[in-house]
């Protein structure tokens, strides 16, 4: 089993910056989120496709392909102008995914950041 945020803790072998690093990625995943769901609220294609395309690159970042491939769908759904509810129930499944994976992501941190001082 390949243990959780490989590719960050490679990048950053100081548990530290790691925690530091996951923390902004936290705080700017969550604010991400809510711009998807306000481009969702207004059926904003482009923006839709906007805010997966970063949160797909956010989240191969820490190691959740199957996140960043469900991103890389809906930013091609929006991107074509694909049906309102198809591009609707795929921000819905993006959302809940991301936010779980912020949830991940927020407590590595809360366990380790106060070794890492």
């Amino acid at each position: 089993m390949q243990e959780r945020f490989s590719t960050m803790r490679r990048l950053f072998p100081d548990q530290g910056t790691l925690v530091r690093v996951l923390s902004a990625f936290g705080a700017a995943t969550r604010e991400d989120l809510r711009l998807l769901g306000q481009a969702r609220e207004r059926l904003d294609l482009r923006g839709i496709a906007e805010v997966a395309h970063k949160l797909k690159s956010a989240c191969a970042q820490v190691d959740d392909m199957a996140t960043s491939d469900l991103l890389d769908t809906l930013e091609d759904a929006a991107s074509i102008g694909s049906s309102p509810a198809l591009v609707a129930s795929l921000v819905d499944d993006a959302t809940v995914r991301v936010a779980d994976l912020v949830e991940a992501v927020e407590a590595f941190v809360a366990t380790h950041g106060s070794r890492a001082r």
